[in-house]
């Protein structure tokens, strides 16, 4: 699995190697569901990895009914990870996970 910033990159390289799994990472406050980006991409997206702070739990739910995984990225304070592990995400990217583990 790879995952950049560089959606063009990918592109290239999943052309190279089509049992590449790629995923989107992002920063853009969308104006439409996110699982439009996986599909305006002209790629197959296994996962978006948007900042936490820009998708709430309708997207989650939206994009991983329609089959992607969502890791949210960097989720470093506890109200934070219990709030992003509410909204569904698949996963969580941060630099404490001692504290997500100690989450009830």
């Amino acid at each position: 699995m790879l995952l950049s910033f560089g959606h063009r990159i990918l592109r290239q390289l999943q052309a190279a190697e089509p049992k590449l799994r790629v995923g989107l990472l992002y920063s853009a406050d969308v104006a439409f569901p996110h699982r439009k980006l996986a599909e305006l991409s002209g790629m197959n997206v296994y996962s978006l990895h948007p900042s936490w702070r820009l998708i709430g739990p309708e997207d989650v739910a939206d994009s991983t009914a329609h089959g992607l995984q969502v890791y949210v990225y960097t989720v470093n304070d506890e109200q934070s990870l219990l709030a992003a592990w509410e909204a569904g995400v698949s996963g969580i990217i941060t630099d404490y996970p001692g504290r997500l583990r100690a989450l009830p």
